[in-house]
Parts: C-alpha cells; structure tokens; sequence
C-alpha cells in the first residue's frame, strides 16, 4: 500500500507559504467540535498554497495529548509556535531537515501538524489502537492522501484527487466530492477527517501557536 511516509519531501526545496493571518469568518464559538455532516465548504479557505503546498494534518480519536506524544517519542521540544514559525525553524536546518509536527487537544481530541514531514501508515495505525485517526497529507506535487486506520489498523487510503475506489468505501465519504470535475482535493479531504473524528479545525485555531516538537530522524 503506498502511503505518506514513502513519500519524498520535495517541498524543502521551496520555503513555503505557511498561513499565518487569523481568518475574520471564524464560527461563533470555535470549540473544536466537528459535525459528522460537515461539507466541503467547511474548509473552504485551503487551496494548493494554503495552509502550505506541503504539509500533512492526522486528527486522533480516543488518545489524550499525552498519550500521542508519548507515541511520537520527541526527542526536542521547542515550545508554542505557529505553524509558519515551525516550519521556518526546520528551513533553516535544511541540511539535517528535522521532522517537526506539532500537537495540541483540540474539541474531543488530538491534533497532529506535520508541518516538515509525513507520518507513517505504521504510525497512524499504531495511533488508532484505541479509536480512530484519519489523515490527509499534500506535498508539491500534488500527492493528495488521505489515510484512515481504526483499531489498531489502515482501513482506507486513497489520493483525494480522483474518485475513491468504491472498494472499501466509507459512508463518511458521501456527497464530498472527491474527483469530481471542480472540487479541489483538500476540502473534501479535511471535511471527511472531521466527519470521521468530530475534530473541527478552523483557519484561526490551525494558525495560532501550538506545542511543537522533533521527532527522532529526519523526515
């Protein structure tokens, strides 16, 4: 199965455009508490540039933040930044380019920022073993994936850019779009991790500063 930690970082080449700037449309009350019938015009604020042209974003179901950082085994940790900062301290380590995510609670549960790197599908499956993960990673070739593993597992992965295989297909996948002529590969994408997870993650909340952390070897 290919999956996202196979893939080669071609975006460290380039310096990126991580979102910095609040959006002014926030929600009311911005809880962190997703919608299991959220739309696509949800996240309708991504594009290939935004939040960066590569990055990966893995919400958690059924971990506490310690637990998931646990799992990671950081072995630095470099305190609250913004995603933009995160990724601008590893440009400027490009010769080792550490992978740098970033963890945080978010509404029922945990959320994951690979802002230099991807995670593994051993590593989403080893996050799943006590409910569920599902993860979308983009780089700048436009490899746009989403995983999802539940109970220990992958269950379903498939490039966000076509029309998932009817195989194995998820309810949660219905009326998002994917593949379909005029419908980007990063909405539905991001819209379908919340369905799965009840985790919203708004344009403020994913711009603000979080607790970073490196990851033992490189990305």
């Amino acid at each position: 199965m290919r999956h996202l930690g196979s893939i080669l970082l071609i975006g460290v080449l380039t310096t990126g455009s991580w979102l910095v700037a609040p959006s002014a449309g926030a929600r009311a009350v911005d809880d962190g508490r997703g919608d299991a019938d959220v739309t696509r015009a949800a996240y309708d604020w991504l594009d290939a540039d935004t939040p960066n042209d590569g990055y990966a974003i893995t919400l958690v179901r059924g971990r506490s933040v310690r637990s998931v950082v646990r799992l990671l085994s950081p072995r630095r940790d470099l305190g609250p930044m913004t995603p933009g900062d995160a990724y601008g301290w590893a440009l400027d380590r490009y010769d080792a380019w550490p992978h740098v995510v970033q963890v945080e609670r978010r509404g029922p549960g945990v959320v994951i920022i690979d802002v230099s790197g991807f995670p593994s599908d051993r590593q989403l499956a080893r996050l799943s073993r006590t409910g569920v993960v599902s993860s979308f990673g983009t780089t700048v070739e436009l490899d746009t994936y989403v995983t999802v593993a539940r109970r220990g597992r992958v269950i379903r992965q498939f490039d966000t850019g076509f029309r998932p295989p009817r195989a194995g297909a998820l309810p949660e996948e219905r009326g998002l779009g994917f593949g379909r002529k005029g419908v980007d590969p990063f909405s539905p994408a991001w819209a379908l991790n919340e369905r799965l997870t009840l985790i919203h993650v708004s344009e403020d909340w994913f711009s603000a500063e979080h607790p970073t952390y490196v990851l033992p070897g490189v990305a």
